[in-house]
């Protein structure tokens, strides 16, 4: 005949039932969580889009400031190169 379980054993295996029944309620918690994911990537999707367009934005500024600055020295150049002509030949006026 198998032997009775002790007090402390019968404990125990309530114990483990309880816990049992805790992890199986949490595994239910956690499935329902999985259906709201899906919706929560596509949103990082979009923001990961959104930052990579604002590096582009970002980007192209500071070319433009870039290509600004050289326009302006090669007007710069450009009147320097023009006066001092105009100087050395003795014509007046732009």
């Amino acid at each position: 005949m198998p032997e009775r379980p002790t007090h402390a054993e019968q404990r125990m295996l309530s114990a483990m039932a309880t816990m049992t029944d805790e992890i199986r309620a949490l595994q239910g918690k956690v499935g329902s969580l999985e259906g709201k994911f899906g919706p929560l990537e596509i949103k990082v999707s979009e923001t990961k889009d959104i930052v990579e367009a604002w590096g582009a934005v970002k980007t192209l500024g500071k070319f433009i400031k870039w290509l600004g600055a050289l326009v302006a020295a090669v007007t710069a150049v450009a009147i320097g190169v023009k006066l001092g002509v105009q100087h050395l030949f003795g014509r007046s006026g732009i």
